[in-house]
């Protein structure tokens, strides 16, 4: 956890901070150092109820919680073997998490969209949805909109190429993996790039404002769009069995963290969070394995300590026990 904070600036438990002091502490500090190309960091983050957050790369202090050189991540929890049943905001936060360390420009798109997405429900809400201020708001509203789903499709486009080879090899080339970025609105154009998703958009905002009005609230846009998984051409939620949900889990947990290496040149760190006792012994050995050969560095979380230290081999791996917060080396 304290990797993650130090990579994202919040723990994924919980957006408090007040979750991550000690009992009674009234800080807390976080300091890592690591190598990027050959080139030593040292990324520290102080946490005081009184001061509030200071975040430092190489002693300089930084604003940016985003700055290039900072810890990248892919965390792998149990929440996430839900990733093919579970809801569309899920998979939404999967992408979103994964551009928000890759792309500046994302961020930017991303805190700019929901802030204009507030106002423009704040306005269907009023009723007051009319005018050319509400015109003015509809045209920013379907830029950002258009600009935030093609950075989305773009890396649905990635992700397949990756998940779709790492599940072959998972299920032995028994099984298809196909992923496919699913609009909240119609687009008839099939060359899709920013000019006709706001074509489209604007189209279909057009056509559903008397039912936006009676609701109250914007019934298209990025913040309603889904991904389709497919096993052998079929919708995976509604047909593969739980095994084979889970394995495309996996496979997609891996695939983030090999799309990463490819846009940023660097792998992250891959943490999983108690993911092992979830899996049954045949998958947990295939992902070990895989750990194994790549080239990241990986740390694992587990509760048992006899079964954790049965999976992992000793030879490539050290491993280490946590009992009442202190961290003792056992090989």
């Amino acid at each position: 956890e304290s990797i993650y904070v130090l990579a994202h600036n919040s723990s994924w438990r919980s957006q408090t901070e007040a979750v991550l002091l000690n009992y009674n502490a009234a800080a807390y500090s976080i300091r890592a150092r690591y190598t990027i190309d050959d080139r030593e960091l040292e990324n520290t983050l102080f946490f005081s109820r009184e001061k509030g957050k200071d975040f430092k790369i190489n002693h300089k202090p930084r604003a940016d919680f985003n700055a290039g050189d900072r810890l990248k991540v892919v965390l792998f929890t149990p929440d996430d073997l839900y990733l093919v049943k579970g809801s569309p905001g899920l998979r939404r936060k999967f992408l979103d998490v994964i551009l928000r360390q890759i792309s500046m420009e994302y961020i930017q798109l991303g805190s700019n969209y929901n802030r204009i997405l507030k106002k423009r429900n704040q306005q269907l809400k009023k009723g007051s949805a009319t005018g050319k201020k509400w015109m003015v708001m509809n045209e920013v509203f379907t830029e950002l909109a258009a600009r935030l789903t093609m950075a989305r499709i773009n890396l649905v486009h990635l992700l397949d190429q990756e998940a779709s080879h790492i599940y072959r090899e998972f299920c032995q080339g028994k099984q298809a993996l196909k992923i496919r970025y699913a609009l909240s609105f119609m687009i008839e154009n099939d060359k899709i790039n920013i000019s006709t998703l706001i074509q489209a958009l604007e189209k279909e905002i057009h056509q559903k404002q008397p039912l936006e009005q009676r609701m109250g609230k914007s019934l298209l846009g990025p913040h309603l769009d889904d991904i389709n998984i497919y096993q052998d051409e079929r919708i995976a939620r509604f047909y593969a069995s739980q095994g084979q949900q889970r394995n495309i889990a996996v496979s997609l947990k891996i695939a983030e963290m090999n799309t990463m290496k490819k846009t940023t040149s660097v792998y992250p760190i891959f943490l999983l969070d108690e993911v092992l006792a979830e899996l049954d012994p045949e998958k947990r050995h295939k992902l070990m394995e895989y750990l194994y050969r790549g080239s990241f560095q990986s740390f694992i979380t587990a509760l048992d300590y006899d079964e954790f230290k049965h999976t992992l081999n000793n030879s490539r791996g050290k491993i280490s026990l946590v009992q009442e917060g202190q961290i003792n080396k056992k090989g």
